[in-house]
């Protein structure tokens, strides 16, 4: 991923989740830069973690290969950060930074998944357990294009890949995506990389000072964010049923049909 690429990432994931993770569990599986090496050099991980972290996100990190003091280490937690001063920086983001044993324990209670890293054995998880760990929506976002999106979207995970279509929950989430709240303003396309996420900013500006940090609306706009994740909550599930009773009618459909097929 270049550096355009992991600002979209990390905004992406931000407008996802109703435009704000703070105080949200987000798992990320894979902190190498690729699979079957512990190299962290270049990876993707290290921004995209720092950019959920000035977010006010907490991440639960599992790679297989990567240690918790190499992870701690390419993230500048011990040691500060060039984005803020060590007192400001460290302080928030061990308390905010868990290096899990399993992607399974990474998972549990998580709001959100990133996939970082194209590890094989992350295609063989067993997603139907994932999903019951996880808090709901359950957000899947593939930086690898590494899964199979069709069957976790079965499961019932809400899927966002890089180069691939929208998931249908999160088009029908279009007024709250930043395509339309952002639009090509530089300060949303600076994003978390640069410091704050141009996003965040953007939302400051039009709807005043925060209570209690990047990304955490106050008052009436807090309030109107949480009702718009309740109604997309209950629209997704809404959705599921009927996907759900439409197969049931084409099935019984089918077994009429051959039923009659066998009489003549």
């Amino acid at each position: 991923m270049n550096d355009w690429v992991k600002a979209r990432f990390v905004r992406r994931v931000i407008t996802s989740m109703f435009n704000t993770i703070r105080g949200k569990r987000i798992a990320i599986l894979g902190f190498a830069y690729k699979a079957n090496t512990t190299d962290t050099r270049d990876t993707a991980a290290i921004d995209v973690c720092r950019g959920l972290l000035l977010d006010g996100a907490a991440l639960a990190v599992y790679d297989p290969k990567v240690g918790t003091e190499q992870i701690h280490l390419d993230m500048c937690l011990p040691r500060g950060s060039l984005e803020q001063p060590r007192r400001q920086y460290t302080t928030v983001s061990l308390a905010t930074v868990d290096v899990a044993r399993s992607a399974y324990d990474a998972c549990r209670g998580a709001h959100g998944l990133c996939i970082l890293t194209d590890w094989p054995e992350f295609r063989s998880l067993d997603f139907r357990a994932i999903y019951a760990s996880m808090m709901k929506p359950a957000f899947v976002f593939d930086g690898r294009d590494a899964l199979d999106h069709s069957g976790l979207r079965e499961i019932g995970f809400v899927v966002y890949a890089l180069g691939k279509p929208l998931d249908p929950f999160l088009m029908q989430r279009q007024g709250w995506d930043f395509g339309e709240e952002g639009g090509d303003d530089p300060r949303v396309m600076r994003d978390a990389l640069g410091g704050m996420s141009g996003l965040s900013l953007l939302r400051r500006e039009r709807e005043g000072p925060t209570t209690s940090g990047i990304g955490d609306p106050a008052g009436p706009v807090k309030q109107q964010h949480e009702q718009q994740g309740q109604q997309a909550l209950e629209l997704h599930q809404q959705q599921r049923e009927g996907e759900r009773e439409g197969e049931g009618k084409g099935a019984g459909e089918r077994e009429g049909e051959g039923k009659g097929g066998g009489k003549g």
